[in-house]
């Protein structure tokens, strides 16, 4: 069984508010295996659907075969954005808009992100922070899209980091 990269402590360059233009893409450096017993142990906790649960049930679904739950690939959205570059000088997430499942996420797949900027722009109210939107696209090995969101995440400046 394949395993997903564990956490790691390594520093990794800081891109800050002006680093950051509109179409720059940010990609993982990881993959993420959806491991089938993984599925099944976060849905029965937090969606538990029988396509979600059951290998057998899954297969007389209209999925026709076990597929992970939208919360579960919103966490590994997550968890791939940790492992891209250039990390952002994050101050705050600030929202998830337009979250969309193009296609299900299947047991055995491996699942990796790009993260487009589409808007950059300096806070109003704090300035020593900016706002950056991107369109981040989770994909699998064919390069099918599983699930697409736009985010928006405050950054620190680069002058107010001195």
């Amino acid at each position: 069984m394949p395993e997903n990269e564990p956490a790691t402590d390594a520093r990794h360059e800081l891109a800050y508010l002006e680093d950051f233009e509109v179409g720059m893409v940010r990609r993982s450096r990881a993959d993420y295996y959806l491991d089938p017993d993984e599925i099944k142990t976060f849905a029965a906790k937090w969606d538990p659907q029988p396509w979600h649960l059951d290998e057998d049930a899954a297969r007389d679904s209209t999925f026709a075969g076990l597929v992970t739950c939208a919360p579960h690939l919103f966490c590994i959205q997550a968890w791939l954005l940790a492992r891209s570059d250039p990390q952002p000088a994050l101050i705050a997430g600030l929202g998830m808009d337009e979250l969309r499942l193009v296609s299900p996420g299947r047991a055995g797949d491996r699942l990796s992100l790009t993260a487009e900027t589409i808007a950059v722009r300096p806070s109003v109210s704090r300035p020593g922070a900016g706002i950056v939107r991107t369109a981040t696209r989770l994909h699998n090995q064919s390069d099918d899209t599983v699930m697409t969101t736009v985010g928006s995440m405050m950054v620190h400046r680069r002058s107010a980091a001195r």
